[in-house]
């Protein structure tokens, strides 16, 4: 981990935010954490195809989710560039672990930005303390990405709505306290807040996947779940600008996950071309080896920067002033995450394609995030879009 931990501090250093004695205990915390509980244990998340419930919620008292969010209701404050650097440490140790919180980071981002002081207290607070797990509920059978073609319907009876539908793919759904459920209403697409207890609610059984294997992903169906007025998060018919602003935001966030593979991924390589000999040499001393690693190198840290840029930006504009360079962000990093883990699988040669290593969850887990959150061809479409002065659809995630 002393690549990752340098170039985070050299970063920090240029910044002058190593001079905030809150977020060097932050991150010094999250390093400690993965690197006693969290990396030892990366590769039997995917082999067993899952995260022990402990684990988890060890992971959610570390509060890296609370990270950018107001102390009023339990965040820590601190810039949004911290809480992606943390993300990107945490993906280091697991993608998977933290896909968890990524998943639950986005309903935590939409009630923090979007709903009422009720929803506040009951439900953010509690979400951003560590004691609750939350899934968004977006993607359908037949959506894909654009949520323009959501068919969930929700139909207002007095002070409830009952909302119909199936959401698939819905990350967190087998865990989660609750799902924040887009659907539309007669005003438009809309946002509910859905405990898992409700009635009507049932949640499929976890999915089998290539990557990501520890994270637990299912189908959803609603089957006239009655939802009080108190739960639509905004005003009713206000859920792509929801959305829109969750999803912005998610594309840096899976970036940052993108970056903890590639963290990974040029450590270990660089750490068996070191070790191992082929023809009494090591292999790092082959030229191809050498180039092959450098390049692994520039991609991360090409993307790392860009990330971070974008990150930063955060801080400062309104999620829809960004919409372009997060979809650059992503479209680079995960792409780019494609390319180095499968370079490792080359550098390692055989022993890269056994499950006896497994670096191979790197790529079958980097491969995900070219889907989630909008494909890498739905982000080519917004970014020139967004070139041409046209506003792209809004689009999903998993």
């Amino acid at each position: 981990m002393n690549f990752l931990k340098e170039d985070i501090y050299r970063y920090l250093e240029v910044t002058g935010l190593n001079k905030n004695d809150s977020i060097n205990l932050v991150l010094d915390n999250v390093i400690e954490f993965v690197e006693k509980d969290v990396y030892p244990k990366r590769f039997i998340y995917d082999i067993k195809g899952n995260i022990e419930m402990e684990e988890i919620k060890r992971a959610f008292r570390q509060r890296i989710h609370s990270i950018p969010y107001t102390e009023v209701y339990g965040g820590l404050g601190l810039p949004y560039l911290v809480y992606i650097i943390a993300m990107e440490i945490l993906a280091y140790g697991s993608p998977s672990l933290q896909n968890v919180v990524w998943a639950s980071g986005s309903v935590i981002d939409g009630i923090a930005n979007f709903g009422s002081e009720w929803q506040k207290e009951n439900f953010l607070k509690p979400l951003l303390n560590g004691e609750m797990i939350a899934a968004i509920a977006m993607t359908e059978p037949t959506g894909g990405s654009a949520i323009e073609s959501i068919e969930t319907k929700a139909l207002k009876r007095g002070n409830h709505y009952l909302i119909n539908g199936v959401k698939t793919f819905i990350t967190n759904a087998p865990i989660a306290d609750l799902l924040l459920v887009f659907a539309k209403t007669s005003e438009g697409m809309t946002a509910f807040i859905v405990p898992k207890d409700s009635q009507g609610l049932t949640i499929g059984n976890p999915m089998e996947k290539l990557g990501l294997r520890g994270t637990k992903i299912s189908q959803v169906f609603l089957n006239n779940v009655e939802v009080p007025k108190d739960y639509v998060i905004g005003k009713e018919g206000t859920g792509k600008e929801i959305a829109k602003h969750i999803f912005i935001g998610g594309r840096v966030v899976c970036s940052s996950l993108a970056l903890g593979i590639m963290d990974a991924s040029v450590e270990l390589a660089l750490s068996f071309a070191m070790s191992r000999k082929v023809f009494g040499k090591p292999l790092m001393d082959y030229q191809l080896i050498k180039g092959k690693i450098a390049d692994m190198k520039t991609l991360l840290d090409v993307s790392k920067l860009y990330t971070y840029y974008v990150a930063f930006l955060a801080s400062k504009y309104p999620r829809f002033k960004i919409n372009r360079e997060a979809s650059i962000a992503k479209l680079f990093s995960t792409e780019s995450a494609m390319k180095v883990s499968n370079d490792l699988i080359s550098i390692y040669g055989g022993y890269g394609y056994v499950n006896e290593t497994n670096v191979h969850m790197f790529w079958r887990d980097s491969r995900a995030l070219t889907i989630y959150e909008g494909t890498s061809d739905i982000q080519r479409l917004i970014i020139q879009h967004e070139l041409k002065g046209v506003k792209g659809e809004v689009q999903g995630s998993a």
